[in-house]
């Protein structure tokens, strides 16, 4: 303990005067207000860049939605050659058969027509003539019983 001229302090007892704790309350205000402020410049700062960026959002989002379509016409387009590959497989031996055919039908066009050249442009026929006779018709009687008179 400790005494002085008509005061007695013991050692525990630790006060604070009364202008360091108001000093205290008013610099965590202060702190508290710089934190405010802050929070609100960055939150105008960060929705004006929201809105500075919202054209190339849509500007995203359209390509986005493009892409998709082209894709979407790629896979159809895919299926569709896929589809006709498949169909030609199907057919390549028809064809085949076809092709042989046509090469034959080429060769004998091929013979016809030369032969066709071999023949000549222009026969002589002989000249036709008619004859008319007229005849009458014998003028006759008959009766028959084949009716019953």
């Amino acid at each position: 303990m400790s005494t002085r001229a008509g005061e007695t302090t013991t050692m525990t007892e630790s006060r604070l005067p009364i202008h360091l704790a108001i000093l205290l309350g008013v610099s965590a205000g202060m702190y508290a207000g710089s934190l405010a402020v802050v929070t609100a410049l960055q939150s105008a700062t960060d929705q004006s860049v929201t809105d500075a960026r919202a054209p190339l959002q849509k500007t995203i989002q359209l390509v986005v939605e493009g892409h998709d379509a082209l894709d979407a016409d790629l896979a159809r387009a895919s299926r569709a050659y896929g589809d006709a590959a498949a169909l030609y497989g199907r057919l390549a031996p028809d064809l085949s058969a076809l092709e042989t055919s046509l090469e034959g039908l080429a060769k004998s066009t091929s013979k016809v027509s030369g032969a066709a050249r071999a023949l000549p442009g222009h026969v002589a026929w002989p000249a036709v003539t008619r004859t008319v006779v007229v005849t009458s018709r014998p003028a006759t009687q008959a009766t028959t019983r084949a009716s019953g008179g």
